[in-house]
């Protein structure tokens, strides 16, 4: 039935719990958060199972204990939702050490989504305060900030500073750590970053039980302790509010037009001073800072001795018509993986990651190993395809795989592939016949559906998008699989939508496997895998549900 938020504002200001002018100004989601307060309760009458109003206060308390954390997602007339969030090991976390005061501090890699280093230069412009509340520019959105000294009342190394000031100069940068508990976003200002390292988790004394904004803590290699920061808990003490997390108000018409766009996640670097990448988010594994003198040329080719392996190193001036970067004393070295194994890219210089639209143009630039150009603050920015660039300079690191023609025609497999947007669906088709499949491109669900009731082609497989106009990709999917002739068809949905609620809501449906805009290396698995003539001609010998696990 849902959670009706405006009676639980009535039963809270009847209790006493909540003041009349304060319920006025909550939120739906601070109301429904209201079920976790102590004695609280809906319920009309008191029996032996409800109404006693210890409940949720309950479960809130001992998720807490473990570390975790507890919300709920309601609409009124459809439904409720408990969403509890727990460490995958209650003993020895990930952490990133950072310095507030003269202390040392530990907050868990789960919490944080970014590192942003606010130079000297820029504070002006990218720091600044709406009403009372200090904030970052971030991306076209306002992130507001809580600075770490001052939450936790630390005492400054210099006993005469001011601790009601930037801890940085004019000259020195900001370092901001955004992080995500899952119900708030914000930035958190500290006075220095150290390492990152695997803690082992000590419970505090009984002593510290009340404190919201510590979770615990640790002993570090050199002998110190440090506490383990609950970011949770440090939203909640300085009553952060996920409405100050409302996109930019200064420009709701560029808002507007990049919500109208689709968007993509890349990594924006230069090469050189008039050269400038990009390459999307989901093909990175991860990002390394490297010594220059630590890459080492071998045979022609040049290598990064890592982690007791070789990983081989492309550089963008050795395959692409790009000016060579100065000498740096160090780089950055972008790995990725392509049939298995790990190869880097050499970065010069990072400037940021990004959502950029994908109206890319991929007809000026064009050539192997870049797919488009975009014009990214004023500069003219060429997105990369990496697998491509890796097979045109060294095709003998990815082994070619033979791809297997189907059986009764002698012909590659024939895949329908439905995308409205036409940057993705070229992206996509020029992917799949690079690899020898036969595609069929449609611009959205209808015009696919209609090409599969014709009966003029003999598909093996259907890869669809889901946000789709005049027929999304669920639809698509429910009326070939309820109909006799295309039920056998396995379905690859290829989309950003990746929910808990929108997976189930394809398995319902009958979609077979769910692929992430833009894996390529996963994307070709999948295929090559529902493709396989041994399997019986595309027919798909597990369950979606199977599948999808």
């Amino acid at each position: 039935a849902g959670i009706d938020c405006d009676k639980l504002k009535e039963k809270a200001i009847a209790k006493g719990i909540l003041a009349p002018e304060k319920a006025e100004a909550m939120s739906e989601r601070e109301a429904l958060r209201l079920i976790f307060a102590p004695g609280f309760s809906t319920a009309k009458e008191v029996t032996d199972v409800s109404g006693r109003g210890v409940g949720m206060d309950v479960v809130r308390t001992n998720i807490a204990k473990l570390g975790g954390t507890v919300d709920v997602e309601s609409t009124l007339g459809e439904g409720s939702a408990m969403i509890v969030t727990l460490p995958l090991t209650l003993a020895i976390i990930p952490s990133l050490i950072v310095q507030a005061g003269g202390d040392r501090f530990a907050i868990p890699q789960v919490n944080i989504s970014e590192l942003v280093r606010v130079r000297g230069n820029e504070r002006e412009t990218r720091l600044g305060r709406v009403k009372d509340a200090e904030v970052l520019r971030l991306r076209g959105s306002l992130l507001p900030l809580v600075r770490l000294r001052d939450a936790l009342g630390c005492q400054d190394t210099n006993p005469s500073a001011d601790t009601s000031q930037p801890a940085a100069t004019d000259n020195e940068a900001t370092n901001i750590i955004v992080v995500d508990t899952g119900q708030t976003r914000f930035g958190m200002v500290v006075d220095g970053l150290h390492d990152s390292e695997e803690i082992v988790v000590k419970p505090l004394g009984r002593h510290h039980k009340n404190c919201r904004c510590l979770a615990g803590a640790t002993i570090l290699g050199d002998g110190h302790v440090a506490l383990i920061l609950d970011a949770a808990g440090i939203a909640s003490e300085v009553d952060l509010r996920a409405e100050e997390q409302a996109a930019d108000p200064i420009d709701p018409a560029a808002e507007e037009e990049k919500a109208a766009l689709e968007l993509q996640s890349t990594l924006l670097f230069d090469n050189s001073e008039t050269d400038h990448f990009a390459l999307p988010m989901e093909v990175i594994a991860r990002i390394e800072r490297v010594k220059s003198e630590d890459i080492h040329l071998v045979g022609g080719c040049e290598f990064l001795q890592y982690q007791h392996s070789t990983l081989p190193l492309l550089r963008l001036e050795q395959c692409l018509h790009t000016t060579p970067p100065e000498e740096l004393s160090s780089v950055y070295v972008v790995v990725f993986e392509a049939r298995g194994r790990e190869i880097g890219l050499v970065a010069p210089r990072l400037r940021d990651i990004r959502q950029v639209p994908t109206n890319f143009d991929t007809i000026t630039f064009r050539e192997s190993g870049v797919t488009g150009s975009l014009v990214i603050e004023d500069r003219t920015t060429l997105l990369l395809d990496v697998f491509e660039l890796t097979e045109t300079v060294h095709p003998e690191w990815l082994p070619q795989e033979e791809l297997q023609a189907d059986v009764a025609e002698g012909l590659p497999p024939l895949v329908l592939l439905a995308e409205d947007s036409a940057f993705f669906r070229g992206q996509v088709q020029s992917i799949f016949e690079s690899k020898g499949y036969r595609v069929e491109p449609c611009e959205d669900g209808l015009q696919a559906w209609e090409k599969l009731e014709s009966g003029e082609y003999d598909f093996n497989i259907v890869v669809t998008d889901i946000e789709m106009p005049n027929m999304d990709g669920f639809e698509l999917c429910r009326r070939l699989k309820d109909h006799p002739a295309t039920k056998h068809l396995p379905v690859i949905a290829l989309t950003s939508l990746a929910a808990a609620t929108d997976i189930q809501r394809g398995v319902d449906v009958g979609i077979d496997d769910y692929q992430i805009k833009m894996d390529r290396e996963k994307l070709l698995n999948s295929l090559r895998n529902f493709c396989d003539p041994a399997g019986g001609s595309g027919a798909n010998k597990n369950t979606p549900a199977e599948m999808l696990v």
